[in-house]
């Protein structure tokens, strides 16, 4: 396969993978929690569950829930980047997404599209990487 002019065979290479995985382990060590930044996402989806409506509960407390998911969408859902979904799909607990909900057709469409722009983003971001390490290279032939 040829993505984004990105030579899966010569993925191989472990450089390119490791100098692509080099930010999130980086994020691993500096924090200490394993991957924290692919718990974003879903920690994202799992606040909007809980603010979830209940049966029995009183209107005003659907109100307050109603205003604190308005308020989660107006201040997290925009600084949710492309990064953070990749983390996400290279945390195996996670790397379903079955924590997005699919309970309406623009859900469902959602994760559709998303797992297809998901491959995409991984090859341009790699190619990127195997690009610069290209680039490194050729710079250090030249110098010797």
């Amino acid at each position: 396969m040829d993505w984004i002019g990105l030579d899966w065979i010569g993925l191989g290479q472990k450089s390119y993978v490791s100098k692509f995985l080099q930010p999130f382990l980086f994020a691993q060590s500096f924090t200490g929690i394993p991957y924290c930044i692919g718990l974003v996402v879903p920690s994202y989806y799992l606040l909007l569950q809980k603010l979830t409506p209940g049966i029995r509960d009183c209107s005003v407390i659907n109100t307050f829930r109603k205003y604190l998911k308005k308020y989660l969408d107006e201040k997290y859902w925009g600084s949710i980047t492309a990064l953070h979904w990749m983390a996400t799909l290279l945390d195996p607990s996670f790397k379903h997404f079955d924590f997005i909900p699919q309970s309406t057709s623009d859900e469902a469409r959602f994760k559709r599209n998303l797992l297809k722009d998901i491959d995409y983003w991984m090859a341009a971001e790699m190619k990127i990487v195997a690009d610069k390490l290209q680039n490194e290279s050729n710079l250090s032939r030249l110098e010797f």
